[in-house]
């Protein structure tokens, strides 16, 4: 998971190929504010073969929240995807206690 903040001056997302690119575009979904863009045709200023980083665009239209992020290389060629929380966001767990207490009986 990536965190960042309304703070954060750069994006470092994890990379699991070793796909190059010309320019990098990230977009965020989100069920409820739909499909953001944060980055569009960045360029990767990492020199680590293990993570692409990319200077942020603007994050005032962003609510905290966690995302689906979705990073593309050229010709939208999806590289990778994963989630984000972008904020001061914790998540709420919900707790089920109800469930069927049937037992159930294999014969071998």
């Amino acid at each position: 998971m990536i965190y960042i903040s309304e703070l954060s001056g750069h994006i470092d997302i994890p990379r699991h190929g070793n796909t190059s690119s010309t320019g990098f575009t990230v977009e965020l979904s989100s069920n409820l504010t739909g499909d953001i863009t944060i980055v569009e045709d960045g360029e990767n200023v990492s020199a680590s073969p293990l993570f692409y980083r990319l200077a942020l665009g603007d994050l005032s239209s962003l609510e905290t929240g966690e995302y689906k992020y979705t990073l593309y290389g050229d010709y939208a060629q999806v590289l990778e995807t994963g989630l984000l929380t972008f904020g001061d966001y914790h998540r709420t767990p919900v707790v089920n206690n109800t469930f069927n207490k049937q037992k159930i009986q294999y014969n071998g």
